[in-house]
């Protein structure tokens, strides 16, 4: 905490980071900030590049929602290689709006650019579905596997909020309603005609030929 500029430390003193009670998605870069897992040297002017460059990237998985399943993959992963294609990519926007990172960080900054990515995953995943969805996914099969350590209660905000979300949009898609509402409708029925029947008579003779003795041909013989 000693890194944190004084506005930061007020929002962050004892408590998450709450709006009405529930997590503000774009406040994860400052929850990394508050565990001591990003180092920015309590300047404002720093971790305002470092949001803005997550801003980059969540228009970017708009434009591109099925980068969202990789650019997960790395967010969860401390041990992310630096020559991931996400990294890069990750690394190109934040030299965009902040060409002298490298004078702050020492090499590839990794939970830098896995902070970003989770921030831009989670605008994103507010304004897409199916940025939503993907992440959803992968963290249900993903996060069991890794170590999160100080990172643990960010990640349990971040999916159970986003994982909320998409759940609240199956619901309203998927739920049954009380009632349907149908416009009244004409009809008329067509006209019948009575059925009529045609009588005829047999004789006693025809009938024993025709049918008794196919049907019981010991009586008839």
């Amino acid at each position: 905490m000693a890194h944190i500029n004084r506005k930061a430390r007020a929002t962050l003193r004892g408590k998450r980071i709450i709006i009405r009670g529930v997590l503000k998605l774009s406040d994860v870069l400052l929850r990394f900030l508050g565990h001591g897992l990003v180092d920015v040297g309590g300047d404002d002017a720093k971790l305002e590049k470092l949001s803005a460059t997550s801003s980059d990237l969540a228009s970017l998985l708009k434009k591109t929602p099925q980068k969202a399943m990789a650019y997960s993959l790395v967010a969860f992963d401390p041990s992310a290689p630096v020559d991931d294609p996400v990294v890069t990519d990750a690394r190109d926007a934040l030299a965009q709006r902040w060409p002298t990172y490298i004078n702050t960080f020492a090499g590839v900054p990794i939970a830098v650019i896995r902070a970003m990515l989770l921030q831009a995953l989670s605008i994103a995943a507010k304004q897409d579905e199916r940025v939503a969805v993907a992440f959803v996914s992968s963290a249900r099969n993903a996060l069991q596997f890794i170590e999160a350590g100080h990172e643990r209660s960010i990640w349990i905000d971040v999916v159970t909020l986003i994982e909320a979300q998409v759940d609240a949009k199956a619901e309203a898609e998927w739920a049954t309603p009380d009632g349907i509402s149908v416009e009244p409708m004409a009809f008329s029925a067509p006209g019948l005609e009575p059925p009529r029947a045609r009588y005829s008579k047999v004789s006693r003779e025809s009938f024993t030929k025709k049918y008794a003795r196919r049907f019981w041909p010991a009586v008839s013989g």
